[in-house]
């Protein structure tokens, strides 16, 4: 993911709003509300300027909240960014430039941009399991019981390496360190009773649990059971079984989470 600056490219914003507004590309809006609850709605650029730095958008559908922060996806330019309103209009809306614009590259955003309907729906990119669907004959292996491929593979993986500080203050709650992965990794996660398979950025990984990136928590509600299927290219002949146990924002822009998973016991 790059960022931009208006230090560092005060015309690259420019351009994005330029061709936004000019080509009259969809913009998904959203606020967080009370109870961590999206509201998500559409809307359209009608004009910017970049001597008071403002953008005028159309009103959409959906209300907004003049008091909170306003956060956008541009789907055509593959970026988000979060601002501030400062004029609530019948005809218009006018925002802030904002402080920085985030640029996603194509595994980002094919992986978690990938929407059925834009202004309702927000998915992650889903791929169809060559494995029937982990339904309810799936039962908790022991890593004996799996097959050897995957004891190589999964032991290969649960190598200590160093701990973030989450991870410093859960250790003594944990019985085995968390492992952040050698470089970008996918994990493919199949949420329980669902025919999809998610694939996510692995943020960290244990005998015990792990963590995934994902902008979208609510496909992932605390509680639920998931399949993990496998790792990148790598298909597990037996999924490991976990319960998603928390849901915690990487930065102060509340768009990306970590999804923390506890994998159910006896796997070890």
């Amino acid at each position: 993911m790059k960022v931009i600056t208006p230090e560092q490219g005060f015309s690259s914003f420019l351009n994005i709003f330029k061709e936004v507004q000019g080509l009259k590309q969809k913009v998904v809006v959203w606020q967080l509300v009370e109870g961590g609850r999206r509201v998500i709605t559409d809307t359209l650029f009608i004009s910017y300027s970049g001597d008071t730095k403002t953008i005028n958008i159309l009103p959409p559908a959906e209300v907004l909240n003049p008091t909170l922060p306003l956060y956008f996806f541009i789907d055509a330019s593959e970026v988000i960014f979060k601002s501030k309103i400062q004029v609530m209009g019948t005809k218009f809306i006018a925002v802030d430039f904002p402080n920085e614009i985030r640029k996603l590259d194509e595994s980002e955003e094919s992986i978690a941009f990938k929407k059925n309907h834009l202004s309702t729906n927000w998915v992650t990119k889903t791929a169809t399991s060559s494995v029937d669907r982990f339904s309810d004959h799936v039962r908790v292996k022991t890593m004996k019981e799996r097959s050897s491929r995957d004891q190589d593979f999964l032991n290969s993986e649960f190598n200590p390496v160093n701990l973030d500080e989450d991870d410093k203050i859960y250790a003594d709650k944990r019985e085995s360190p968390r492992v952040r992965p050698k470089g970008e990794k996918l994990v493919k996660v199949v949420r329980k009773g669902e025919s999809n398979v998610h694939i996510m950025k692995l943020f960290d990984l244990s005998r015990g649990g792990m963590g995934f990136l994902s902008f979208t928590p609510d496909h992932f509600p605390k509680g639920s059971e998931i399949y993990v299927t496998g790792f990148d290219a790598f298909e597990l002949d037996d999924p490991l079984i976990g319960t998603i146990m928390a849901h915690r924002a990487v930065d102060e822009t509340n768009v990306e989470f970590k999804i923390g998973v506890k994998f159910n016991e006896g796997q070890e």
